[in-house]
This record gives C-alpha cells, sequence and structure tokens, in this order.
C-alpha cells in the first residue's frame, strides 16, 4: 500500500512479516498503513512472507529445508552480493528501489528479552551507529510503559544484520533504516503489537509525517 500526502516530504517505509512466526510486526504494520499522514509518502509491506505468516514458519515455506535460502531476512543485496537471491526477495526488493525510501522500520520478534538473554534480539531498537540518536528517541518512548527489566535496548555497534532488508536499505540506498524488535516471550500479542505502534508513531512524529 502506498499512500501519498500530495505534499513534499520524505519516503517512509513499514515493513512487517519478514518472519513468519513474529505477527506482532505484521499486525503493526497492517494498522499503521492506514495512518493519516500530512506530507510526504508512507509505504507498507505488512505480510512480507505471506505463506510463512500462514503457516506460523519463520522460514519461506519454498525453502523452508535450504539453510542458505530459507531465511528471507538473509537474503537481501549486500555489499559483497549486489542481487536478491530468492524471488520473493528479488521481488520484494525491486519493490522497496520503485519507492526509494527515505526512512525504513522493519518490525520483527525476538524469543527473549535482549537484556536478560543477550543471544536474542528480542526488545530492542536496531539501527546503523549513525542513526543511534534517532534510535534513543524510540527507546524512551517505548520504555515508558515497560518495566525496567524488561526495557529495550539499543544496538547500533554495527547496525541491521547482513543480508537484512534494513541494512540492503541502508547501504545500497542511502535510507535511514531500523529493525524494530518486540518479544514474543511471555507477553501478549496485543501488547507487542501496541509497542510496535508506538516506537513507530514515535517516528513518524519525529519526521513529520504524522
Amino acid at each position: 500500500r502506498v499512500v501519498d500526502s500530495g505534499k513534499p516530504g520524505p519516503t517512509v517505509l513499514v515493513v512487517g512479516g519478514v518472519h513468519g512466526n513474529e505477527p506482532a510486526g505484521f499486525r503493526a504494520a497492517q494498522q499503521i498503513q492506514y495512518w493519516p499522514i500530512v506530507r510526504g509518502r508512507l509505504v507498507s509491506l505488512p505480510r512480507v512472507n505471506r505463506l510463512g505468516l500462514a503457516a506460523n514458519m519463520r522460514w519461506a515455506p519454498d525453502h523452508r529445508n535450504d539453510r542458505k535460502l530459507r531465511d528471507l531476512n538473509r537474503n537481501f543485496p549486500t555489499q559483497e552480493r549486489p542481487e536478491p537471491v530468492t524471488p520473493l526477495c528479488l521481488a520484494i526488493w525491486k519493490f522497496v528501489k520503485q519507492h526509494d525510501p527515505d526512512w525504513v522500520f522493519d518490525l520483527h520478534e525476538g524469543f527473549d528479552f535482549h537484556r536478560l538473554n543477550s543471544k536474542s534480539v528480542g526488545s530492542s531498537v536496531i539501527s546503523f551507529p549513525e542513526q543511534a540518536e534517532f534510535a534513543k528517541a524510540l527507546l524512551e518512548s517505548v520504555n515508558a510503559d515497560v518495566p525496567e527489566e524488561r526495557h529495550f535496548d539499543l544496538l547500533a555497534k554495527s547496525g541491521p544484520i547482513r543480508g537484512s532488508l534494513a541494512r540492503a536499505c541502508g547501504e545500497q540506498l542511502g535510507a535511514r533504516s531500523f529493525i524494530l524488535e518486540t518479544t514474543f516471550k511471555d507477553q501478549p500479542v496485543s501488547l507487542r503489537t501496541r509497542q510496535h505502534r508506538r516506537m513507530v508513531s514515535t517516528a513518524l512524529l519525529r519526521i513529520g509525517l504524522i
């Protein structure tokens, strides 16, 4: 879905459902696509891994048994590999390049709270180092309603993971890109969806889109 305000401003891309077992991101992106905007354009891809969402499967079902191809978020362009790997990633990348976003927010979920388990990126904002200050505003907003032991953390040392859509948008398109991670452990999907909306609304307010 593409919403054009008719007024000059940045293009913001909101993505959900890259991993099919992370429903809060897809639910939030599906709601956000209908938010009224006052300038620029809001581009939404709420259900990237549609078949994976239907099966509650992290992977792309077509490649579920192929370790190299099954994770959509490892098969977008990198500095060493200029083209996406799978047909679905190729179609998504073609769409994203067509709209040339200035800002990208990719909504995900982790299996545990990063603050309590460093093996998971759950409850974090992942950004490139140069976008760390902007990311801190999203953290401050979402953490206002979160117990301290479950606070969201900033992960900005090296940026989004190699092969991810967010990293490709940053490296290839020059977009300011972020991965927003909630945590599905011991939390209802309604809360996690609300946390995603809180972070994105804070971002869009600061950008001036809403």
